[in-house]
């Protein structure tokens, strides 16, 4: 007697059984037919000693048992999914993948936040603040170093040199690129004029500190020499020799709408930056043609940011801008905008080059201007005395 029911199929004995069959046999089900064939017959040529792992009914046997009674099965068996996940990999291997056009292809692109940037930065500002109507108070003489570099302690501001006397204060300072010069502006007054009035035990509410003031950026260098410095990357990095070499340079006047945007009406603030961006691995993706467009988008968005550009020197894996900007806006966020700005036009070469974001997710930023830190220093003890 035999069962109306066929047994289940061994999913195993049919995987095992590849290390001794031909590969022409590769391309059967588990019936030992073709696929897509719905007639239940044997294949002959099954071998006889299929070694089995468990007690499921192999299909050999129960296939020949079938047929030497000439007998069909009412149902089909059910496939073995062990042989058709096997065929799969043998059609991968046979099968090459239609190659990808990188024109059509698109990217999320990511979006550089200014708190989440690295930074390595050397920011100075140099500030020139005067009392209420030059005002006279004695005891703002009193006011020292360490002292204000307490008050301001609590806000990430560090005083490099203070010099006071009854109507002026003038003082460097040390900032993080996320603070605005406004903003340091703002606090030292407050703190400043808080100090004053608990040292004079002054009750009213009257102003202390004028409403304007003088800043100007400072550092180890001076503008002849940024300016110096990033026309000659060619020589620098040795792409000089080329007769086509891969960088892109330009420099850019200071128009009068220009100076306009980057002016607050209270105030005297000249903020100059330099600012230095690398690519993802430090890859060579940037050319001359690149560089070129990347600075003209840069051109389109300064109202945006509320920069002016200076001067810009493009090499294959990094990028040095020297700018101008308004009080208001911190160096952090002008990285961020422009690193953003120039992903948006360099998305094919990003996806020929294998990365997902143009721009390491750090950057330098340097504060410079007409005088280095040590002139403006020697400046203000020459003023003391």
């Amino acid at each position: 007697k035999h069962s109306d029911k066929m047994p289940r199929a061994c999913p195993v004995e049919f995987s095992r059984s590849f290390a001794i069959q031909p590969p022409q046999t590769l391309g059967q089900d588990a019936t030992g037919l073709s696929r897509g064939v719905l007639t239940f017959a044997c294949y002959t040529t099954a071998t006889k000693n299929r070694t089995r792992c468990h007690g499921l009914v192999p299909w050999s046997s129960h296939v020949r048992l079938l047929y030497n009674r000439h007998k069909k099965s009412d149902k089909m068996p059910r496939a073995c999914p062990v042989e058709f996940s096997r065929s799969l990999l043998h059609r991968a291997r046979h099968t090459p993948l239609p190659r990808l056009q990188s024109t059509n292809l698109t990217m999320n692109l990511y979006t550089y936040q200014p708190h989440e940037i690295r930074f390595a930065f050397c920011y100075r500002v140099y500030f020139s603040l005067r009392t209420h109507r030059r005002r006279s108070f004695p005891h703002l003489t009193k006011l020292e170093r360490a002292t204000l570099d307490a008050l301001l302690r609590p806000y990430d501001v560090r005083v490099l040199e203070c010099v006071t006397n009854k109507t002026d204060l003038r003082c460097i300072v040390s900032l993080k690129p996320i603070e605005t010069i406004s903003g340091c502006a703002s606090k030292l007054k407050g703190r400043v004029s808080k100090w004053l009035r608990e040292t004079l035990n002054l009750s009213d509410l009257q102003p202390l500190l004028s409403k304007g003031y003088f800043a100007c950026t400072t550092g180890k260098t001076r503008s002849r020499i940024v300016d110096r410095y990033l026309s000659l990357q060619a020589e620098h990095h040795g792409y000089s020799n080329r007769i086509l070499p891969p960088i892109f340079v330009d420099q850019y006047t200071l128009t009068t709408e220009a100076e306009s945007r980057i002016s607050p009406h209270h105030a005297m603030v000249i903020a100059k930056f330099h600012l230095v961006f690398s690519t993802t691995w430090r890859r060579g993706i940037m050319g001359s043609a690149q560089g070129r467009r990347i600075a003209k988008v840069w051109l389109k968005i300064q109202p945006e940011l509320r920069i002016a550009l200076i001067k810009v020197s493009f090499v294959p894996d990094h990028v040095h801008v020297a700018l101008r900007g308004h009080p208001s806006v911190s160096p952090a966020s002008i990285v961020a905008g422009l690193m953003n700005a120039a992903q948006q036009v360099m998305e094919r070469e990003m996806i020929q080059a294998g990365v997902n974001r143009l721009w390491m997710n750090s950057a330098y930023v340097g504060s410079y201007g007409d005088l280095s830190s040590a002139q403006i220093r020697k400046f203000i003890e020459d003023w003391k005395e």
